[in-house]
């Protein structure tokens, strides 16, 4: 029965059954037709189209209505995983962000503060019960924890005591299709919240080394104002940031903000300046498409840090495409300083060379042993590695790796001794340094080559160890890390092709700080390279300089021994500070200006604006300062 042939074409909603969504039937005349039924139902299901000729339209619909059901039941819904990244929230509030690689995005939000906010409103395209995570940056103390909230429902806190970067499960919300108000609180000083997830699947845990782009799915701000383009703040200090002003003169940034190299004539300048004589100013400017330029003055000896970003008279912060579907929010933070070698610092401890007097009498009680054992290194063809483990005074040994070119004849070669940044990490082979003994060391004593599991018990008690007996400067864990400091220096002498006369230190961070002890405490040292140097100037805030945030240590007394700036003073050696950065929060301009200004050998450093604490972009801009009898060539001028 060709010329009565029909086509029955089931348009199903999913379950339950809509009225509307029922079969119908379409008369098959030119193929075109059927094409425009099929495009104008786009609401609904396309299950099944099917030439029907004898069976009715309700048998078929029974039974393909049945096959929709089985196929439904054994076909799980996908699960949604949403992404939020911090540092793209409208509001970002006493928040600074901070660049670090091992960010989702590059970014995230640092805090100086206990009960800072970051907010935004987010759509959620699908109802259900979420588990949120938080990625957060811990440094092993417990303070740094961010408590989430969803519609001013407060769903947990996040945080715990490891060294890392990790996720960490907040809690459960049940969240309806639309509009929701995120927000993350800082509940202690010194918060590093990354990236925020929800997730539908109960089974879901993102892992540790899941980047927020790996886990899911980025949602957008939806109060954030959006520039799409190219856009730069063109931003930069007025002058040079460091031995140019006095108090009372006029420290000052500007801006010309741009589209595709376009100054934009709309929007919002937002700033705020953070002082070190405690003025803390904010403020906005309109954009008309001509530079803008924003000053303050200083009372006191310190820096004035600038931050910059663009946004609205609401103060909801910018958030700027590349064009390529990759958000990001643009900010510019940086600090100029005057008076800098006026900065104040704690008087050092009377008896500060009988107590390290002391302690190197303690270390050589204990005989020098060295173990060394051969092991495959990252250029096997050309170096020796070693893994070593040197007696020490203290609880553990030094530990450390050795590199050594295969070709060295004995007294042939300088040796660099290098320092690990503050952390708990697992301590693997090194880079070799072309032409140089290189002696890695880490600042725990760890066991050198163990499985994962057994890093992961020694840490335990390590978390958090810069804040360990703080009190007592024989007790602290500095004490015990100072040891290893100049054992190592002393092992590294005893190497035969060592050539007797160029012994350098290196490091950056804590490992700068270890770098500067071993400068002070060892005459042998012949060169000092070093770059974000920890723990100098401590307790400044006691003065009204602003505090170092993240892996910042209480103030003791009894700690001067172990400040940098106090060790700087004792140094011979020349010293290179080869990078310091201009908005590194962990080791401020402030304190590292006064360690550089004790320092009376020969010195250089260099200042990068803009720059956290962390790798500077490329192309930032840099001022370097040098003393006269500082040398032209050194160690580093061929060391990438």
């Amino acid at each position: 029965n060709a010329a009565s042939t029909r086509i029955t074409m089931f348009l199903f909603m999913p379950f339950p059954f809509r009225k509307d969504a029922t079969a119908r039937e379409i008369s098959y005349h030119p193929k075109q037709e059927l094409a425009n039924e099929l495009e104008k139902k786009s609401f609904g299901m396309h299950l099944f189209l099917q030439h029907i000729y004898k069976p009715t339209e309700d048998i078929m619909r029974t039974l393909f209505g049945l096959l929709f059901t089985i196929l439904a039941c054994a076909i799980p819904c996908r699960a949604a995983n949403y992404l939020i990244e911090t540092e793209l929230m409208a509001r970002t509030g006493n928040y600074a962000i901070e660049r670090n690689p091992g960010a989702s995005g590059g970014y995230f939000l640092h805090t100086p503060a206990q009960g800072s906010e970051c907010r935004g409103t987010y759509k959620f395209p699908k109802p259900g019960k979420y588990n949120v995570f938080l990625r957060y940056f811990g440094y092993g103390n417990n303070s740094r924890k961010v408590s989430v909230s969803v519609d001013n429902r407060l769903v947990g806190t996040a945080g715990d005591e490891r060294n890392g970067i990790f996720w960490s499960k907040v809690g459960t919300i049940d969240l309806a299709v639309g509009r929701h108000e995120v927000s993350g609180k800082s509940v202690g000083a010194h918060a590093r919240p990354d990236t925020l997830l929800f997730s539908d699947d109960p089974a879901f845990v993102p892992g540790d080394k899941q980047t927020g782009a790996e886990a899911g799915t980025a949602l957008g701000c939806l109060d954030a104002v959006r520039f799409s383009g190219d856009i730069t703040l063109g931003a930069a200090t007025v002058g040079a940031p460091f031995e140019s002003r006095h108090c009372g003169e006029d420290v000052s940034f500007r801006f010309l903000p741009s589209c595709d190299g376009t100054p934009l004539a709309s929007g919002t300048l937002l700033y705020r300046f953070q002082c070190d004589d405690g003025q803390d100013i904010s403020g906005k400017i309109p954009l008309d498409g001509k530079e803008k330029v924003i000053s303050i003055k200083l009372s006191k000896p310190g820096f004035a840090w600038c931050h910059a970003t663009l946004g609205n008279d609401f103060g909801d912060i910018a958030v700027c495409s590349d064009g390529k579907g990759k958000l990001r929010n643009l900010t510019f933070v940086s600090a100029s300083g005057a008076d800098e070698k006026l900065i104040p610092q704690h008087e050092e401890p009377a008896d500060f060379d009988a107590f390290w007097t002391e302690q190197k009498a303690e270390l050589a009680k204990v005989p020098l042993k060295a173990d060394l054992k051969e092991v495959p290194g990252r250029d096997p063809g050309k170096y020796h590695t070693y893994e070593v483990s040197v007696t020490c005074a203290g609880p553990r040994p030094v530990t450390g790796y050795l590199t050594i070119p295969k070709d060295a004849k004995k007294k042939s070669l300088p040796v660099v001794v290098s320092f690990h940044g503050y952390g708990l990490h697992r301590h693997t082979t090194i880079e070799p340094w072309p032409g140089r003994i290189r002696f890695d060391i880490n600042a725990h004593g760890m066991p050198l080559g163990k499985p994962a599991e057994f890093y992961t018990e020694f840490f335990k008690p390590l978390r958090g160890y810069a804040m360990h007996d703080g009190a007592d400067a024989r007790k602290c864990y500095f004490h015990q890390m100072a040891f290893r400091v100049m054992r190592a220096l002393e092992f590294a002498r005893t190497i035969p092709e060592w050539n007797g006369r160029d012994l350098a230190v290196y490091g950056g961070s804590q490992g700068g700080m270890q770098s500067l002890w071993a400068a002070s405490l060892d005459p042998h040292v012949t060169f000092c390279s070093v770059s974000v140097p920890w723990n100098c100037n401590l307790g400044g805030e006691k003065f009204g300089l602003i505090r170092p945030v993240g892996c910042d240590v209480e103030y003791f007394p009894d700690l001067r021994y172990y400040d940098s700036a106090n060790h700087a003073k004792r140094i011979k050696c020349p010293v290179d500070i080869f990078r310091a950065g201009l908005r590194d929060t962990l080791c401020p301009p402030a304190a590292v200006s006064r360690m550089y200004y004790n320092l009376s050998c020969p010195k250089q450093i260099t200042w990068f604006e803009n720059n956290t604490h962390f790798a500077p972009e490329p192309g930032t801009r840099t001022f370097t300062y040098r003393s006269d009898d500082f040398p032209k060539e050194h160690w580093r001028t061929d060391v990438k």
